[in-house]
């Protein structure tokens, strides 16, 4: 149901993790008076039970400014001219609990763009991280991992020991659900997409068509960035190169 459903590929090698999960949903099915098996015989993906399942089974291993490089690209990429100095089309996916779209908007801030000027959807597979993301609240432990002091003075308000991220700053991101397997993106909307270390939990033929049909909502001369590793397999892209750091443009 999980693969089906979601493109997540787990070998027999995650057995444990596999384990501990299941033992998640039976208490979760136990509360709603049913059992694994009557689940999986009538559920349907559209029911926010079945959402809860999925939400299980997703993994959101995310943090600020993870690797530097892409953000510093970002930045690389306004300066030269590469995406446009007017408005700029964003989307974040998997957006997770949100650090990445929101590293992507402060890296524009603090090297000038206007923040009318920037436009960034966020999408995940899970509810609860969306929630989480839309609500930009951080405890201690996550704020660690990438964030200087200035950019807490900048970009958060501290309140009963998490920081929060302003709220002019989080309204100007789009969080939603959204499941690649199912569903579509709008069509060449974006003048750069990062689809970052999400391609390898898929299979090869998922790999090919969630990638085409991603790139479909790119305009001409955007740019998307995968994770390390992530290597393309579709015509249409052209491969290119900073600071080591593979990334495509749409031709």
């Amino acid at each position: 149901m999980i693969l089906e459903n979601t493109g997540i590929e787990y070998a027999h090698s995650d057995e444990i993790q596999i384990t501990k999960r299941l033992n998640i949903v039976n208490k979760l099915l136990e509360g709603r008076g049913e059992n694994l098996s009557s689940f999986l015989s009538k559920f349907s993906i559209s029911t926010e039970l079945t959402q809860e399942v999925i939400n299980i089974f997703t993994n959101n291993e995310t943090a600020f400014f993870r690797d530097r490089r892409p953000f510093d690209f970002v930045v690389w990429l306004y300066e030269e001219s590469i995406i446009p100095n007017s408005n700029l089309n964003i989307l974040s996916l998997p957006c997770s609990t949100g650090q990445e779209p929101y590293s992507l908007m402060f890296s524009l801030l603090k090297n000038g763009v206007d923040l009318k000027h920037i436009n960034i959807d966020a999408f995940d597979l899970d509810t609860n991280v969306v929630s989480r993301a839309r609500a930009g609240k951080y405890n201690k432990f996550e704020m660690m991992r990438g964030v200087s002091e200035e950019d807490k003075t900048n970009f958060f308000e501290f309140e009963n020991g998490f920081h929060i991220v302003k709220k002019n700053l989080r309204e100007k991101i789009n969080f939603k659900q959204h499941n690649l397997i199912i569903s579509n993106l709008e069509s060449q909307k974006y003048d750069l997409i990062f689809l970052r270390n999400v391609l390898f939990y898929f299979q090869d033929d998922v790999k090919k068509t969630v990638l085409e049909n991603v790139v479909k909502s790119l305009k001409t001369k955007g740019v998307i960035l995968l994770g390390n590793g992530e290597d393309v397999m579709i015509d249409g892209l052209k491969k290119e190169s900073f600071e080591g750091m593979i990334y495509y443009s749409k031709l």
